[in-house]
């Protein structure tokens, strides 16, 4: 149990990092530099910058996959990439606003693709460490389980912490607290406990090409990359939108946008046991197909919103995150099992053990699906955008507001068909390698 429980520690550094930068990049960036200089300039630069990001995945996995060190495959990875990091991320949070919009546009377009290759540096060899530590089947259930309760108050830390911070001290002050709990949480995975299992290390080395086109004619693996860009996308503008309906749709400050984040987080902490028990009656498939319904169900009642006012409609967006929160705990719990599996069974037919690859390559299918996500999130919120005015509390900033279709139309319209996407395609998942039972 201490292995897991050292492993799933990182993960809540990774996730503060993850949640943070994804659910308030665009609208930080908004409010330093006004609508004046267009928030699809805003998206571009972000879309950059991750797409770039995106093809150092592969690469990375590739690398970890073939390194062969005394140290392992992967600690090397993480030991040499969390401080780069950490000075990537508070640097992100604290723009030259003073040299003008230019600049800061500038700024952007260098930190950004910097602090995406580093995180992918760090974190698609933290995440190969898996099959490695829990070999049996309900070894990895267990594991991401627990990786997952982490992950949860990661993300809760990003989610709520994190504007506390921003909006009572300072981005600067902000980001350095942020980015001391990250280091520390994500340097425990180097702890003696966590052993990478030596006889990997003596498998073929395979080529970075040969690796990738490998990967690519997975059958199952194709399967779910779909699947995965297609609940990434939902998830993505789920996160990053929920603070601007709850600004502009429900009215709340952005200080005060936690509130209705909080039931996201009661849903998601309570629904992981309970996955874990329906995995073991009905497999992992159904659970996790289930688990995706769940999580569609408040991307097609957001729209309610439109009628519901007042206290109600705080109540109603509380109702909103908590139904998503144990959908997403479904959601979070079984991908990570499904590429474990694909990795054993490719093994077994090919003699190849490539951890690594298929995680850096989902993670670049996943950057490029958030980058797509944040760019049409732009540019829909661009679309409906009404008016700024001075910040109070940040000077030289700006609040900014919405005609509340925008921030609907991202989350109950894109992220809608996004999920539908998504549960349609991963009904041809092999049964074999989604574990009848756990």
């Amino acid at each position: 149990m201490k292995p897991i429980l050292i492993f799933s520690t990182a993960n809540l550094g990774v996730s503060i990092v993850n949640t943070t930068f994804l659910g308030y990049i665009l609208f930080t960036y908004t409010t330093f530099l006004g609508w004046d200089t267009g928030i699809i300039l805003i998206g571009v630069a972000l879309l950059v910058g991750r797409l770039v990001d995106a093809l150092v995945n592969p690469i990375v996995g590739s690398a970890s996959d073939n390194l062969r060190s005394r140290w392992g495959r992967r600690k090397p990875f993480i030991l040499t990439g969390v401080g780069p990091l950490i000075v990537l991320f508070i640097l992100i949070w604290n723009p030259p606003i003073w040299l003008g919009v230019n600049a800061v546009i500038i700024y952007l377009f260098i930190t950004i693709p910097l602090f995406d290759a580093i995180f992918t540096y760090v974190v698609v060899p933290y995440y190969a460490l898996l099959p490695e530590i829990a070999v049996t089947s309900e070894e990895r259930v267990r594991l991401s389980m627990w990786g997952n309760i982490f992950a949860l108050f990661g993300t809760a830390l990003g989610f709520l912490l994190a504007p506390i911070l921003f909006y009572n001290l300072s981005y600067l002050w902000g980001s350095i607290i942020l980015g001391i709990m990250v280091f520390g949480t994500i340097l425990v995975v180097i702890h003696p406990s966590i052993k990478e299992r030596e006889e990997f290390q003596k498998i073929e080395r395979v080529s970075f090409m040969r690796a990738f086109k490998e990967s690519l004619k997975n059958k199952p693996y194709q399967i779910y990359l779909v699947n995965q860009i297609a609940i990434q996308f939902a998830f993505r503008v789920l996160s990053a939108g929920m603070v601007f309906v709850a600004t502009s749709v429900i009215g709340l400050a952005f200080d005060q946008s936690v509130i209705v984040m909080t039931g996201y987080f009661v849903g998601s902490l309570a629904s992981f046991y309970f996955w874990k028990y329906l995995a073991s009656k009905i497999g992992r498939k159904k659970a996790y197909i289930y688990s995706m319904m769940i999580f569609t169900i408040p991307l097609a009642a957001i729209w309610l919103l439109l009628v519901i006012k007042g206290m109600a409609a705080i109540i109603f967006g509380i109702i909103i995150s908590l139904v998503a929160g144990v959908g997403t705990g479904g959601m979070w719990i079984f991908p990570p099992i499904f590429v474990a599996d694909i990795v054993d069974e490719e093994e077994q037919k090919k003699g190849l053990r490539r951890e690594a690859i298929f995680y850096g390559m989902q993670e670049m299918t996943e950057k490029i699906t958030i980058s797509i996500a944040i760019f049409f999130e732009a540019l829909i919120l661009g679309m409906f955008f009404l008016y700024s005015i001075p910040d109070p509390a940040n000077p030289g900033a700006f609040l900014n507001f919405y005609n509340p279709i925008g921030p609907l139309l991202t989350i109950g319209g894109l992220g809608l068909i996004a999920m539908i996407i998504g549960l349609l395609s991963f009904r041809k998942f092999p049964d074999k390698l989604a574990g009848k039972r756990v």
